[in-house]
């Protein structure tokens, strides 16, 4: 059987209004800069979200009694790579150091059943510790 690729990936940006949190910047924001951190195999690919087959879906959350937004959707390579599969990101706000942090996993499983790897990647993304929760033990609470 082939192989099941899962990546996480964390980025963050500034924080600069509750904007930040829709979910057409928050796919804005995922395009330009998943788009600058994956690329192809194949010179001039780069990931980017896919539009046209299953529209990516933008939930708001409480995780940690704060608030989160989740993005659910597929991404596939652009430039010539056929390449894709599913995506969640879960964008949080790091109010000391005011930006938005985002930690996404993505998940490659050509011809595969990629639920299973999707749900075990996606429960780490909720582990994430921002700058004020650093020592905190508390445990993870999600709320929709």
């Amino acid at each position: 059987s082939a192989a099941t690729d899962r990546d996480i990936v964390l980025y963050s940006y500034p924080y600069l209004s509750q904007q930040m949190f829709t979910r057409e910047m928050q796919l804005q924001k995922r395009d330009e800069l998943m788009g600058k951190l994956v690329k192809g195999k194949v010179d001039g690919t780069y990931m980017g979200t896919e539009y046209k087959h299953f529209p990516p879906e933008y939930n708001a959350l409480t995780v940690n009694k704060k608030y989160a937004g989740e993005l659910r959707g597929l991404w596939k390579m652009y430039g010539g790579a056929s390449m894709g599969g599913p995506f969640v990101a879960v964008s949080r706000l790091d109010e000391l150091q005011q930006r938005v942090v985002t930690a996404e996993t993505f998940i490659f499983a050509a011809g595969q059943k990629k639920r299973n790897a999707l749900r075990q990647s996606e429960a780490a993304l909720y582990t994430l510790r921002l700058s004020d929760e650093v020592n905190s033990l508390e445990q993870v609470t999600i709320e929709n």
